[in-house]
């Protein structure tokens, strides 16, 4: 090939790269490497961000388990270490990825070009490269990215969803443990008070004064104490375990902290809740998914907008010695198809994503409904037993106790009397129990609680 051949064949390769970039910036608009750049700045500490009530991420504690676990050390470790928060943080770097393919350009075409080659005897012919690139119109690119943000924000929306049911699920796993252990020792105090009674009863019995069956009687009721004992234990194991799994790891690195339920939980108003309930994260990603539906059915639409197919070609003609150029522009004509089965599909997802606000609108009133349901029966215990319950048998009990300490008489009455308080006892931290859970649960429902 001569020399000056191979020159104009560099000069083309040359304009090929030049025009391939002048095509890339001239019709790609500008926002595109912002948004690509910004997009991927998003996720690219993604697996240790959490999402906030707020539904914007933000970077997680370091969890210290040397010291005994508390509700906080609880949350902060559900954070690090549970499954589902990571892989709802891998869902947004997976969408992210489609928002930054939604915003690029097409790459363009670049190759060999011969012709009339061997036209004649030793004739090369036409020989040279051409560089092919399709020109977006219509605006599409931006239609594509503006539905991919609205899916990343879905996406968001969802982590902020999946952070705040597991602490629910932590919470109320927590309530629970603070409530097997509370009712533990409250059973426990009762084995004690029928151990002691059953020895004064034995006592009694050799001196005469109680007959055998009312020593077998307790007996009876120290056995099926104890027996409860071994239930709350069990209880308490499982709550426990139930706890470790909340958070999302096997065993819980420390011992749970000692802590008491706290004995006055707030008011809760179904109607402030109801309202609270508008701004959860469950309806905010049903209405970005609302809003990517409708972007879908605009770009659905403009794909009958055909796009420019633009060709350049640069060559040498070896018969004349000549360079030469050639370039063709052509469109894809909507004449087989204009998209209608995508525009009919489109426009199903777009009704899905609008009863699917309502969906979420009805799944959460539901489960609050339940929620201050569960809550209402909690508090009214907790009244009944604190203003009548546990009183009357504190007073009853020692009513009893003194007319067995000034008259020696009832002694039976003043064990069953214990039991009877004792079980009461258990029965309020229950109901005190049942309340603090109720609260996590609708706390965590409309989101109140980071």
């Amino acid at each position: 090939m001569p020399t000056d051949c191979v020159k104009f064949v560099r000069s083309l390769l040359a304009a090929a790269c030049a025009l391939v970039g002048v095509a890339g910036c001239a019709v790609s608009p500008a926002r595109n490497a912002v948004d690509s750049s910004s997009a991927v700045s998003r996720v690219v500490d993604a697996p240790e961000l959490i999402p906030s009530s707020s539904g914007v991420r933000r970077v997680a504690d370091e969890v210290k388990t040397t010291g005994p676990l508390g509700l906080d050390e609880l949350l902060a470790l559900t954070r690090q270490q549970n499954p589902a928060i990571a892989a709802a943080h891998a869902r947004v770097t997976e969408v992210t990825g489609q928002l930054v393919q939604a915003g690029l350009y097409p790459n363009p075409t670049v190759g060999y070009l011969g012709m009339q080659i061997n036209d004649g005897p030793g004739t090369a012919g036409q020989q040279g490269v051409f560089v092919a690139q399709d020109i977006v119109t219509a605006d599409k690119l931006t239609v594509a990215r503006e539905a991919a943000e609205h899916a990343l924000n879905a996406a968001d929306w969802q982590a902020t969803s999946q952070w705040h049911e597991a602490s629910i699920r932590v919470r109320g796993a927590y309530y629970e443990y603070l409530t097997a252990r509370s009712i533990l020792r409250e059973s426990e105090d009762i084995v004690a008070q029928f151990e002691e009674g059953l020895q004064k009863a034995e006592n009694l019995a050799k001196a005469g004064t109680v007959l055998n069956y009312e020593v077998l009687r307790f007996r009876v009721e120290l056995t099926q104490a104890r027996n409860r004992v071994g239930a709350a234990r069990e209880r308490l194991t499982a709550a426990e375990r139930l706890l470790a799994t909340a958070v999302g790891i096997g065993v819980l690195p420390a011992p749970i902290a000692a802590a008491e339920l706290p004995s006055d939980p707030p008011a809760v108003d179904f109607d402030a809740v109801m309202a609270a309930s508008e701004r959860t994260s469950s309806l905010q990603e049903a209405v970005a998914l609302t809003n990517q539906a409708r972007d879908q059915i605009r770009l659905a639409d403009l794909q009958n907008v055909p796009n420019l197919q633009v060709q350049a070609a640069g060559m040498y003609d070896f018969a004349i010695n000549a360079p030469m150029a050639n370039v063709q522009i052509g469109v894809m004509l909507p004449f087989w198809h204009r998209n209608e089965g995508n525009i009919l599909a489109a426009q199903g997802r777009l009704v899905q994503a609008q009863k699917g606000v309502d969906q979420a609108r009805l799944r959460v009133r539901e489960r609050l409904t339940a929620a201050c349901q569960k809550y209402r029966n909690a508090r009214r215990q907790l009244d009944l037993y604190d203003k009548q319950v546990i009183p009357d048998a504190t007073t009853a009990l020692k009513q009893v106790e003194m007319i067995y300490e000034a008259k020696g008489e009832r002694f039976f009455e003043t064990l069953d009397a214990r039991r009877v308080l004792a079980q009461a006892r258990v029965d309020y931290r229950q109901a005190l129990g049942d309340a603090w859970q109720a609260i996590s649960e609708i706390e965590g429902i409309v989101q109140a609680t980071k």
